[in-house]
C-alpha cells in the first residue's frame, strides 16, 4: 500500500495550484525560481503555501517577489522578521 505524500510547497493563482513541490529544505524554492523564470506569472499576485518557513526561506521568498504567504510552521522570530518586510501584505501561519 502506498501513502500519498503531501506537498511541501504550493503556489496558487486565483485559488488554483500552478506549482507544487514535494522536496525538502530550500530545494522547492529553487525549483519554484526556475518555474517562474519559464512561466509568465507575477509572484506579487500569487499565494505561496509552504510547510515550514525559516529565515533563509523567507529571504528567498521575498527575493522572488511574493507578498502573500501561508505557512504551516513559522517561528515567532521569523513571523516578526517577515512581517517587517515592506512588501508583505498578508501572512497566515501557526507560530
Amino acid at each position: 500500500m502506498t501513502t500519498a505524500q503531501a506537498p511541501t510547497l504550493t503556489v496558487l493563482h486565483e485559488g488554483t495550484p500552478i506549482f507544487t513541490s514535494y522536496g525538502n529544505w530550500l530545494y522547492p524554492l529553487f525549483e519554484l525560481e526556475a518555474y517562474l523564470a519559464d512561466n509568465a506569472f507575477e509572484p506579487a499576485k500569487l499565494v505561496l503555501q509552504d510547510k515550514i518557513i525559516g529565515k533563509a526561506a523567507a529571504l528567498l521568498i521575498h527575493r522572488l517577489g511574493f507578498r502573500t504567504l501561508q505557512a504551516g510552521i513559522l517561528s515567532k522570530l521569523d513571523v516578526h522578521f517577515i512581517s517587517s518586510l515592506p512588501v508583505m501584505q498578508r501572512l497566515a501561519c501557526k507560530a
